[in-house]
């Protein structure tokens, strides 16, 4: 019993292991929920047991965790006027991370300090396998034996081409077919960020001490290939939203390059640029969406509702909030408004909680009013601009790349996007990269 809790009471071990574990949660993001969130339990459990009030108290972001907390009250002060109660515990309980993550980071940030390289770095392999895994299963949807042949067929469904089968459900290496884990757009946001990443640690612009898994990625031989592979699956997982991302990340990576000369970095950044415009227009969905604004006065109300369904979404947040402009409706009672104008727009086949208001912004502003919007902004504007005046590129660009993601879609509505948000804000945010020193897990 007494060796029981001399081990509970060592904090070198639970150092390491919530070392390990943070390894094992970065690692596991790509992956199915019930990998990630048994982890990540374990992860805030181990962080608990190591918890320092001390640190917080010496924190230098004071002013973001005021806003951190009034952004959890204001949740909680909207269950007192909510009428789908279980809706709004359920929206408790995912923001719940927005609140708790900041005091785990900012009281653990000695331990993470000497090892942000070795996270970084299992979040990039996590994404890599999380690909391959992805490759091989639609490898093996795409092969049969027909009359003791192998036939590669990638089409689902065999009676269209192949051209058109990039535009849905219908090619196992494009799109929902391919990213049989986790959403399309959730999946390519995770890849974008890693891109991300992956650039920041080959550059290494604070100059850390690299373990051997970073030192890894920093090689060309490594570094280029994985680049590459990352960008090609940002295109074939499909999303628009995160083809405008990687345009913008691969824009400005270029761009603050260190080619030389200078028009040459500029040039370079505006073919990149100009290609990935051309990628976003010719990507197959957006030739659909292309066609229907063309033929836009020709359509029934039905295939309008189906080709612009998400300006719709829109519409109806902004319309909501607007009716309730301070408080919003309430914690939970968005969706069921969203649903009676979804159909009084005779929008039947939306009536379901996967659509949402497809925008963070509004569905906080639907949601919570102009307070709910502009407490969201301020915890943005506040790693943004903290990022700019310390020169944080990383996570300027990871704010960025989440601005994006939040313009097209609904992200802290579910347990992983609020998990992932929250989990690399503030690492990003609230660990100082620069101070590299060893430190020993709290001796």
């Amino acid at each position: 019993m007494s060796e029981a809790l001399q081990v509970f009471r060592n904090k070198s071990f639970w150092g390491r292991a919530n070392l390990v574990l943070t390894y094992m949660l970065v690692f596991s993001f790509p992956f199915p929920l019930y990998f990630s969130l048994k982890i990540l339990g374990l992860w805030i459990l181990v962080s608990l047991v190591t918890f320092d009030w001390q640190k917080i108290k010496q924190t230098e972001h004071k002013a973001y965790f005021v806003i951190v907390i009034l952004y959890s009250l204001l949740f909680i002060i909207g269950m007192f006027y909510t009428q789908d109660i279980n809706g709004g515990l359920h929206q408790l309980g995912i923001k719940l991370y927005i609140l708790l993550f900041p005091f785990l980071f900012v009281s653990s940030r000695e331990l993470y300090k000497p090892h942000v390289d070795k996270i970084l770095s299992w979040f990039v392999f996590g994404q890599v396998v999380a690909m391959i895994v992805l490759y091989v299963i639609a490898f093996y949807h795409s092969t049969s034996f027909v009359g003791g042949h192998l036939v590669f067929d990638p089409r689902v469904d065999k009676k269209i081409t192949l051209f058109k089968s990039l535009t849905g459900d219908y090619n196992y290496f494009f799109y929902t077919a391919f990213s049989v884990m986790m959403h399309p757009l959730y999946a390519s946001y995770e890849v974008v960020v890693a891109i991300a990443v992956l650039v920041f640690l080959k550059r290494n612009p604070y100059m850390l001490d690299y373990g051997k898994i970073a030192r890894m990625l920093q090689k060309n031989i490594l570094f280029y290939p994985l680049l590459i592979f990352l960008s090609i699956s940002v295109f074939l997982l499909g999303s628009r939203t995160n083809l405008i991302s990687i345009s913008i990340l691969l824009f400005f990576v270029v761009l603050s390059s260190s080619i030389r000369p200078k028009s040459l970095r500029i040039t370079l950044s505006l073919v990149i640029l100009s290609l990935s415009v051309a990628v976003i227009l010719y990507n197959p969905r957006s030739q659909i969406l292309a066609r229907s604004v063309e033929n836009y006065k020709e359509m029934t109300w039905q295939e309008k509702i189906k080709r612009f369904s998400r300006v719709y979404f829109w519409i109806s947040a902004y319309e909501i909030g607007s009716a309730h402009p301070i408080f919003g409706v309430g914690t939970g009672d968005l969706q069921w408004h969203l649903y009676r104008k979804y159909a009084m727009m005779k929008m039947s086949r939306y009536l379901e909680p996967s659509f949402n208001s497809h925008n963070e912004f509004l569905e906080h502003f639907g949601r919570l009013g102009i307070l709910g919007l502009g407490l969201l902004l301020a915890i943005l504007l506040y790693a943004f601009f903290y990022g700019l005046r310390h020169k944080r590129k990383l996570l300027v660009m990871f704010i960025v790349i989440t601005a994006v993601n939040f313009t097209f879609e609904v992200l802290l509505n579910r347990a992983w996007g609020t998990t992932f948000f929250a989990f690399f804000l503030n690492f990003l945010l609230l660990i100082d990269f620069k101070d590299n020193r060893e430190i020993e897990p709290h001796t």
